[in-house]
């Protein structure tokens, strides 16, 4: 007798090989099993499953091989390439997109060269001992940057006290440290 796949040879074996789909299953029935009632999911109001990534949401959102796999079929090769500005833009429109990307490109390097040159008084000052560890952090430098252009700073947790005085200080004696967008 030949057996139908290659996993029904080891029925009684307790360390059987069960296809993932099997496997599955077979959870999802032991998680029905353990709780009668499902809460239901929000997004689509339906109970089984506690997110979109579940497949058996109708709102699942397929990950990104699965979607390769299901618009260009199986198998599929990806191939990168490099594409120089000289043949992905007509030659009359470059001159227009290289002033915009220059133009685009200003406000953020002058917003953080400022934050930058406050941030080197703060720390150079005579009067500080050691320089704070949340400089260091991501979330310092964006009441930074909301300092430079000249804006409330609204997550006051992340800044030292001292720093809004070192500000106002270090602007009064320098021109040109707030940033203007407008200009």
């Amino acid at each position: 007798m030949v057996p139908e796949t290659k996993f029904e040879e080891n029925v009684n074996d307790p360390f059987k090989v069960e296809p993932k789909e099997d496997k599955r299953k077979a959870t999802r029935r032991r998680k029905l099993d353990a709780c009668s009632s499902l809460a239901l999911y929000k997004s689509c109001q339906q109970e089984g499953h506690s997110t979109s990534r579940s497949h058996e949401c109708p709102n699942n959102i397929p990950s990104k091989s699965e979607d390769f796999v299901n618009n260009l079929g199986f198998p599929y090769k990806a191939f990168t390439r490099k594409l120089p500005l000289d043949t992905a833009v007509n030659n009359e429109y470059k001159e227009l997109l290289i002033n915009k990307i220059i133009i685009t490109s200003n406000d953020p390097r002058n917003i953080i060269s400022r934050a930058m040159m406050l941030i080197n008084s703060y720390c150079l000052a005579p009067s500080r001992d050691s320089i704070p560890n949340s400089i260091y952090k991501q979330k310092f430098w964006y009441p930074v940057c909301q300092l430079v252009k000249d804006r409330k700073v609204t997550k006051s947790a992340n800044v030292p006290p001292d720093l809004v005085k070192s500000w106002d200080t270090y602007r009064a004696s320098i021109k040109n440290t707030v940033y203007d967008q407008t200009s």
